[in-house]
């Protein structure tokens, strides 16, 4: 497996992204089309966001280190942006990757920022500012300047623009109630569409702009809603007894559905496409993989879409190091069996051990692992499975025994108390050339 190391700059951070498995992006089609989708993805092909063909989910291309989320196209399907945290720093920021292997970061918010949109002009870029109080929707120019607040209250999450850029759709909660709420891009006005019986998630419009869908839960799952904004007039799509279904929106077309299909309480999901009458099921990402969050993008009638080529004058937008020659970034392959996944929950029993395999075409140098349990005053893992507590909360990273072109490793964790953890694995080869690997997760 191929690595390239992506330099994305803009608040002067480097971000390592692995770029793997390169194949050629297809041409656009001669007519309104479905077309790739990209996705977060974590199986046997590595870590981080895929982009899949929307017809059959073949990965034809794979990008990130494990930690991005939420990744949304620009209309004309040469950028994605997404959140992602930056080196060694816990909160994640805006960034935007480019299809020619540029990357910059958007954001530097003191808490974090998230769930990014494009607006159809791809002229600005629509956000989560999370804060200590709450959260608050923001929108901001395509090149990371002009951040402006559109709400200031309660906790808003998963904003979207509508087709014609003309509103913003996005889930609002505050004293423990959820609505799905539309607010103009400069902020003048904002009104509830709905006001949710239960909890709500990830809004977006449809294509004709008419209905806003999102998902409710009920019932002890999540299930498929939209609300026609015309008379507020709802409809369920999907009933699937057994499964939680998010994380939706439509394709470019308009004639079927994308979401994130999983088993509540349980470890997985994967991402599926039905018709408008949630049947025709098929799923779209690879079976035996973890995948969610997709975002599909069109391909339009006219004007197929030109290679982005960033402004070379624009100091912040950086050549990737060692584009020169790919065999120079040929990096360790890590990845991670079992539990725990990004950002999920488990009890203590359920995460005993931490194990994974390294790969590489020469020889392993340096294998480490680092565990944090984050709060007033941090705990590192030790050797023995301990946690042992410190003022601290850098990496303690642990080395482990590396000698072969193929290991596989193995550290047993003693009971985990209950708060939210972050996971830090460090291979590298005789050349130099060094793979990392991040997630967090929770023990309740």
């Amino acid at each position: 497996m191929t690595f390239k190391k992506l330099s994305l700059t803009g608040v002067g951070l480097i971000l390592v992204v692995l770029v793997a498995n390169i194949i050629a992006i297809p041409a656009a089609r001669a007519a309104t089309a479905n077309s790739d989708i990209v996705f977060v993805g974590h199986g046997q092909g590595g870590n981080g966001l895929f982009i899949s063909d929307g017809r059959n989910g073949q990965v034809t291309r794979e990008l990130g280190r494990g930690l991005e989320r939420h990744p949304s196209w620009s209309h004309d399907g040469t950028r994605i942006a997404f959140d992602s945290p930056l080196g060694d720093e816990e909160s994640s920021q805006i960034m935007i990757w480019s299809r020619d292997g540029r990357g910059r970061v958007l954001t530097n918010d003191p808490q974090s920022a998230s769930d990014p949109d494009f607006s159809p002009d791809q002229t600005s870029i629509v956000y989560v500012n999370h804060g200590v109080n709450g959260s608050d929707i923001a929108t901001m120019s395509a090149d990371g300047t002009n951040q402006e607040p559109l709400t200031n209250s309660g906790f808003n999450a998963t904003p979207n623009f509508s087709p014609d850029g003309s509103r913003i759709a996005y889930v609002h909660s505050e004293n423990g109630r959820y609505a799905v709420r539309v607010t103009t891009p400069d902020g003048s006005s904002d009104e509830q569409v709905y006001p949710g019986q239960s909890l709500l998630w990830s809004s977006t419009f449809s294509p004709d702009g008419r209905k806003v869908l999102f998902s409710e839960f009920r019932g002890g799952q999540w299930d498929l809603k939209t609300v026609r904004l015309s008379d507020g007039h709802t409809e369920w799509l999907t009933e699937t007894p057994g499964f939680d279904e998010t994380h939706a929106s439509y394709s470019p077309d308009g004639t079927r559905l994308l979401f994130t299909r999983g088993v509540p309480q349980q470890d997985g999901s994967e991402l599926f496409t039905s018709d408008l009458a949630h049947e025709d099921l098929q799923r779209v990402s690879e079976a035996g993989s973890s995948a969610q969050q997709g975002d599909w993008r069109g391909v339009q009638v006219v004007d197929p879409p030109q290679p982005f080529e960033p402004n070379p004058g624009n100091d912040d937008l950086v050549a990737a190091p060692g584009e020169e020659s790919a065999s120079d970034d040929i990096a360790p392959s890590l990845t991670l069996k079992g539990r725990p996944k990004p950002g999920r929950t488990y009890q203590a029993p359920k995460v005993k051990r931490i194990k994974g395999i390294v790969t590489d075409d020469s020889e392993i140098d340096v294998l480490k692992l680092g565990l944090k349990r984050l709060g007033g005053k941090c705990r590192h893992l030790l050797s023995d499975g301990s946690m042992t507590g410190s003022k601290r909360c850098k990496f303690r990273m642990l080395a482990l025994i590396s000698d072969d072109a193929s290991d596989r490793f193995n550290q047993n964790l003693n009971r985990l108390q209950p708060g939210r953890y972050k996971l830090k694995i460090v291979a590298g080869d005789a050349a130099g050339n060094k793979t990392k690997l991040r997630r967090g997760f929770r023990i309740r």
